[in-house]
């Protein structure tokens, strides 16, 4: 990864830091479970029945919607 990219672009096995979180619907939400500026995530699996993927955050294992997970900015740990 190189620079800022799009959670929703990550592949699978690869990881980074939280830089934003786009405002969007579940923006309050998505806060509350963790996903903050600086929060370390990873990609565990991706496409999950083409229209999710699961990511580790703060200890736990989340499942995302591709269209809530492109709201997502993540950054390689000196951008963030």
């Amino acid at each position: 990864m190189c620079g800022i990219t799009v959670l929703s672009e990550l592949p699978e096995g690869s990881s980074g830091r939280i830089f934003k979180i786009m405002t969007c619907p579940l923006k309050a939400r998505l806060i509350e479970l963790g996903f903050t500026h600086g929060t370390y995530i990873a990609v565990l699996h991706d496409n999950i029945g083409r229209s999710l993927s699961a990511y580790y955050v703060r200890g736990a294992v989340i499942a995302l919607r591709k269209e809530d997970s492109c709201n997502i900015l993540v950054g390689e740990d000196s951008y963030v």
